[in-house]
């Protein structure tokens, strides 16, 4: 034992009759005892204490004789207290040293298992831009895909998402595909949509713009009307085409105003 208990209060009661040389005796004794963990031998315990003259060697008998035990082991010097401590040392010892021989045990396995399953050297290590592209990829995937829709036109869209640093969301996927049926029930084509969107790299989906004869997209039904609004007035009141464009206005026809004279 490196070290062992000394409780103050106890040992001034139990030794307090004894001379200043006497409690030297009694501290080099148990410091031996302690050290060696065994009971100490009755002929070295003169040596230990160096206790050479009478004086000295009657004074460590009285205190062998008070404090040790030399008929239950001849030949040796037991002290109950020192033993009952060693005893305790040695079995917290025992334990420890099972519970350190587990660890070594566990540690040691796991580190063998770990060597079994660990990845070839010769596979390449995955690059950060290859973990991103696999992290992205699946996000689009989330989202079931109806059967109305074109699966190489949707794995374009999500593409040109994807490139434009733009991925999509669930959620985004989610309310693209329902501008989509709404698209489909108004009569439009939604892969045709998609496949609009991702040529012109956009980010969302638009309904096609109705072409008139110029080209420039916009709606010719109110156009048209108004047309043959004025058509009909030209006709009836008997002027030109563009004499009779303010005769119409929003498809509907003013007739011209005719002025009555009491005959």
């Amino acid at each position: 034992m490196k070290w062992y208990k000394r409780h103050l209060g106890d040992y001034a009661r139990d030794t307090r009759t004894l001379s200043t040389y006497q409690h030297g005796v009694y501290n080099l004794l148990l410091d031996w005892y302690y050290s060696h963990e065994t009971p100490i031998p009755v002929d070295l315990i003169h040596r230990i204490v160096q206790a050479r003259s009478g004086p000295e060697k009657r004074a460590t008998d009285e205190v062998v004789a008070a404090y040790f035990d030399t008929a239950s082991m001849p030949g040796f010097a037991l002290n109950k207290r020192a033993t009952f401590d060693i005893s305790i040392y040695k079995d917290k010892a025992a334990i420890n040293s099972l519970i350190a021989k587990e660890r070594e045990s566990t540690k040691r396995a796991r580190k063998e298992h770990e060597t079994c399953t660990r990845t070839a050297p010769s596979q390449k290590p995955v690059t950060n831009k290859q973990q991103e592209q696999k992290q992205k990829q699946p996000q689009a995937a989330l989202i079931e895909v109806p059967d109305w829709i074109d699966a190489e036109a949707w794995a374009g869209f999500v593409a040109m998402r994807i490139k434009e640093r733009h991925p999509l969301t669930p959620r985004a996927a989610s309310l693209i595909l329902k501008r989509l049926d709404e698209f489909r029930q108004a009569g439009h084509n939604p892969n045709k949509i998609l496949d609009a969107s991702t040529a012109e790299g956009w980010r969302n989906v638009y309904p096609p713009k109705p072409m008139n004869g110029n080209g420039n997209g916009k709606s010719t039904l109110a156009s048209r009307l108004a047309a043959e609004a004025r058509a009909i007035a030209a006709d009836e009141a008997g002027t030109s085409r563009d004499d009779a464009k303010g005769l119409a206005m929003d498809g509907r026809l003013l007739r011209p105003q005719v002025d009555f004279i009491d005959g």
